[in-house]
């Protein structure tokens, strides 16, 4: 009996020991790459067999790739992928992923451009990084855009700054199929967002930078993603990426020191004048409603309200130095000059004595 326990627990040490042993092995291969690979949160590795696209492996919570024939390949897709006990060990408790067997089967490593913003001296200045790397972000990541001498309404010539959030939705249409993504995005962004600024004042596209205020124009270059101009494919087709949001950062008057101050004294200039105007007619819109709601309640209050009209008709020709004269007509008030009546009644005094004194 003893023998026979004897064997159970060696067999369960050699079976500890040899699975230890292969996990170690697996571990220190994984640092090179070949065969296994590590792989953080928010990442993914392109495996291409030669040179041809073989396929992605990515590492995020809640997504995992799945087929899409819309799009012919595969897409990153909201969900857990079920996993059996060893996957889930290696890959979700260890981080490590199976590769392919080395050399048939490799990582690829590429040259990874973009651009972001860096705030220097209180001033926003683009930054254009150019790395080899062997990995992409599944993650959304940020990717600066600039858009230089684009016209406001008014003819107004700025310079806007912004933002796109984007993510990698179909790795094989990003890196086999899409030529220079990033240049392709870029030009797809400012396009749409030069439309934009031109339905737009300038003072206006101020008040929008920031995330809290770029929402509506966010939407505006979101509509990216369905379709690039008209009926086109949109970047999530053309691309392999998706737009998750976009923010202005900046927006500033285009040209030199010199230009930017002639620009924004004219502008504030017309802004100055459009709001006298915006306040002249608000006061001749609230006179006139004034008179329109006073005409109904004289009509609702009937011969009450006509007297109050003829009452209030005294009070303010007295304040301007005129006489009302009613008469039995229907609406029949008439406003004078005090001196041009005044004139009136001496005259037609004088006559009536004239006449007077011709018929003694």
């Amino acid at each position: 009996m003893n023998t026979f326990f004897d064997l159970i627990i060696l067999s369960a040490g050699i079976v500890i020991l040899t699975t230890a042993l292969v996990v170690a092995i697996i571990w220190i291969v994984a640092h090179t790459g070949r065969f296994f690979t590590f792989l953080e949160d928010g990442k993914g590795v392109l495996v291409v067999k030669g040179k041809r696209y073989h396929r992605s492996i990515i590492a995020l919570r809640g997504y995992h790739l799945e087929y899409d024939e819309r799009l012919n390949t595969e897409r990153v897709t909201e969900g857990e992928e079920r996993k059996n006990l060893v996957k889930y060990f290696f890959e979700d408790i260890l981080g490590i992923y199976w590769v392919g067997f080395y050399p048939l089967f490799k990582i690829r490593v590429y040259e990874f451009k973009w651009k972001e913003w860096s705030l220097e001296e209180q001033e926003y200045r683009l930054t254009i990084r150019d790395e080899m790397t062997d990995f992409f972000f599944v993650r959304t990541f940020r990717y600066a855009t600039f858009l230089q001498a684009a016209e406001a309404k008014g003819n107004v010539p700025v310079d806007v700054k912004f933002s796109l959030f984007v993510r990698i939705v179909a790795p094989e249409i990003t890196f086999f199929r899409a030529d220079d993504w990033f240049l392709q995005l870029d030009d797809y962004a400012l396009r749409r967002a030069r439309v934009y600024v031109g339905d737009r004042e300038f003072d206006e596209l101020r008040t929008e930078t920031g995330p809290e205020h770029s929402h509506v124009f966010s939407e505006h270059i979101v509509e990216l993603n369905e379709h690039t101009s008209g009926s086109e494919p949109g970047v999530i087709e053309r691309l392999g990426v998706e737009i998750v949001s976009a923010q202005i950062v900046e927006v500033e008057v285009a040209g030199d020191e010199e230009e930017k101050k002639k620009t924004l004294a004219a502008t504030t200039e017309r802004y100055r004048k459009e709001q006298e105007g915006l306040g002249i007619r608000a006061i001749g819109t609230a006179r006139a409603d004034a008179i329109a709601a006073e005409g109904r309640a004289i009509a609702e209050l009937g011969e009450i309200g006509v007297m109050l009209r003829k009452q209030q008709a005294l009070e303010k020709a007295g304040e301007l130095g005129n006489i009302v004269v009613f008469s039995e007509s229907k609406g029949g008030e008439q406003t004078v000059d005090a001196q041009t009546l005044a004139g009136l009644v001496t005259a037609h005094l004088k006559k009536e004595d004239s006449d007077g004194n011709e018929e003694k």
